[in-house]
């Protein structure tokens, strides 16, 4: 009875004791410099590409988005901004009536950019922030083009007339009506003739 106990016991300490060194083995690896350094690096991939995109302008997805609020709180507020920023463009772009209106009004994007960033080079910010402030700039930019570019290849854009078509069409319409205000007077022209006529041979018959 006694030897079973004592057996029982070493089985259940030999078990606690591979149970700790597992849980030890376990613990090292998890903080091992070169699986931290892979993971480092793996983050820095992840949040490269994500700036990669930004900066090309393309619309970051909500996995995206959410790994960037959860490791750059502010870039992940710029993201967000430049998106509702592109949105709002696009609106702009749909309430136009005509080609040349989308083509002034990616223009005054454009130009509006330039501005902020040759106000920011020339401002005594320091040169990290610059470089940051010029990088936003120029993500906006690039996702106004993309926005830009997007409504060009749509359907709607492709509808609607240029300014010069909208000029040749009120051009015509207005010789339509002019053509129809002439026939309408050639017309009461030729019924008095007409009724001027009849008058005659009714005074000259016997």
């Amino acid at each position: 009875m006694l030897q079973f106990q004592a057996g029982t016991l070493r089985q259940y300490m030999q078990v606690t004791r591979y149970r700790h060194e597992w849980a030890i083995k376990r613990e090292q690896t998890k903080t091992h410099p070169l699986l931290a350094h892979m993971e480092n690096a793996l983050k820095d991939n992840k949040m490269s590409s994500i700036k990669g995109l930004l900066s090309a302008g393309k619309r970051l997805t909500y996995e995206e988005k959410e790994y960037l609020r959860r490791h750059d709180p502010a870039l992940y507020h710029q993201a967000v901004s430049i998106e509702e920023e592109q949105r709002s463009f696009r609106r702009a772009m749909e309430r136009c009536k005509t080609k040349d209106e989308v083509h002034w009004l990616y223009f005054e994007k454009t130009a509006q950019y330039a501005d902020e960033t040759s106000r920011v080079f020339k401002s005594s910010m320091p040169i990290a922030a610059k470089k940051t402030q010029m990088q936003y700039v120029g993500a906006r930019d690039a996702a106004m083009r993309e926005a830009y570019l997007n409504f060009k290849s749509d359907g709607k854009y492709s509808r609607l007339p240029t300014e010069q078509e909208l000029i040749n069409k009120k051009r015509l319409e207005e010789a339509r009506k002019q053509k129809e205000e002439q026939n309408k007077l050639d017309k009461k022209i030729q019924e008095r003739r007409d009724l001027e006529r009849i008058r005659k041979y009714k005074r000259g018959k016997p």
